[in-house]
């Protein structure tokens, strides 16, 4: 969720910069108000000016807007703003992808309606790998506000657990890859069971196929089309760099270069696959003394949550994660992104180096090419970006400590929780 925010004086972009709207403008509740006041966000950013005047008048909606620049908010705050806590039935229904992205979106949500009572304590958040029997004592509870992953969903409709015949707000959030062919069946069965005549559809996507389209005008009634895009779907505040080696065993070492010469709030480097997650955690933990984490799909829901929430909260500057942990993640500590392994393809590239430069602050993203299958995904992935208005992708320089600190914003808000990795890092036999 990306808010302008009055506690953080880093440098903003101008993707994230609205025409200076504020949230008191909207005439929102007041318990809602204090709560965005209460986490420092005052204006409105420009996917947000657009598509809340709309939802909140009960339109339709289809929002494009790039990743970490204020999607989330601007689908909850009407959310929390519509929903009547005097009713005990299920009003709104947010669908994820993942659970990562649930139990984030859960957390701004509960956030955001610390000051309602009556509303915060009565967000649910349904994700698979968690006891069904926890969802059945929580929905008991009578839950005004559900967010789930399509899975989940399916399940607890199944087994008659939840009732969303009066849901009157469906948000698909990341709509590209809820209807991808993994989850399409569970949508449609997921809206199906949503058959409230009048009930609000919202869908956020920072792409839109021609599927996606086809799904608008068979589920949309008369929707509201938002661009927040602007020139590109990179955020301006990433700055992107390629370093081509000889041989893929090279890339530790240049991965401790970084460590040693980058000032580095936090870091989250990016592999292809389960093995070689596992593999680099313990390359990395033998070899240097790094506050680590890793994190990746085979994990249980509980040690992927714990995981996420230490490196939040600092417990580490550096975390190894796989595709899992590509889309809608917020961490706004994270200045740099290195893509390990080059990405498989230009879209996976965009998600990964989207996870630097949030909320419109700065960043910078690296990523290693070693062998010739690297090279020719990397060389599609370069023909791509050049097809965004004002991108590319710079020759790392051989002495990364080169590259300028205004581009990645190296001012750590938290660095008494753990030193820079420049000054942690070093060989264990040293």
């Amino acid at each position: 969720m990306a808010f302008t925010s009055a506690r953080d004086t880093r440098i903003t972009t101008d993707d994230v910069k609205g025409s200076g709207v504020l949230f008191s403008s909207l005439g929102l509740k007041q318990e809602l108000l204090m709560g965005l006041t209460q986490e420092g966000f005052q204006q409105l950013t420009p996917v947000q000016e657009l598509a809340i005047p709309h939802i909140l008048a009960r339109r339709d909606v289809v929002a494009r807007a790039k990743n970490g620049t204020g999607k989330t908010g601007s689908f909850l705050i009407p959310i929390l703003q519509m929903v009547n806590p005097a009713k005990d039935h299920i009003q709104a229904l947010v669908l994820l992808h993942t659970r990562e992205l649930a139990m984030q979106t859960a957390k701004v949500a509960k956030t955001l309606s610390k000051n309602m009572p009556d509303v915060t304590g009565r967000i649910m958040c349904a994700i698979g790998g968690v006891s069904i029997a926890e969802d059945r004592e929580r929905a008991r509870e009578k839950p005004l506000v559900v967010l789930a992953t399509p899975g989940r969903l399916q399940q607890l409709i199944d087994e008659e657990i939840l009732n969303f015949r009066d849901c009157s707000i469906v948000v698909l959030d990341e709509a590209d890859m809820l209807l991808s062919q993994n989850f399409i069946r569970s949508i449609e069965n997921c809206l199906a069971a949503c058959s409230n005549k009048r009930r609000q559809t919202l869908f956020f996507s920072a792409t839109f196929s021609n599927s996606l389209k086809e799904f608008c005008d068979k589920h949309l009634r008369d929707p509201e089309y938002v661009n927040a895009m602007q020139d590109s779907l990179l955020l301006r505040g990433v700055t992107q760099y390629v370093c081509m080696l000889k041989e893929d065993r090279y890339k530790l070492k240049l991965l401790s270069l970084l460590m040693k010469h980058l000032k580095i709030n936090q870091c989250i480097v990016f592999v292809n696959s389960v093995q070689r997650c596992e593999a680099l955690y313990r390359s990395i933990c033998d070899e240097f003394r790094v506050p680590c984490l890793y994190t990746h799909s085979r994990m249980s829901p509980e040690e992927r949550s714990r995981i996420y929430d230490n490196f939040i909260h600092g417990q580490a500057r550096l975390l190894i994660a796989t595709e899992l942990f590509t889309r809608g993640i917020d961490i706004r500590m994270v200045n740099v992104v290195v893509n390990f392994d080059t990405p498989l393809s230009a879209d996976a590239y965009l998600h990964r180096i989207g996870r630097s430069g949030r909320y419109g602050h700065l960043g910078i993203a690296i990523t290693m090419v070693a062998g010739d299958n690297e090279k020719r995904r990397f060389l599609t992935i370069d023909s791509y970006i050049q097809g965004q208005a004002n991108s590319m992708i710079h020759i790392l320089p051989k002495d990364p400590s080169e590259i300028p600190l205004d581009l990645y914003d190296a001012s750590v808000v938290d660095s008494d929780i753990i030193p820079h990795l420049s000054d942690a890092i070093r060989p264990r036999n040293s």
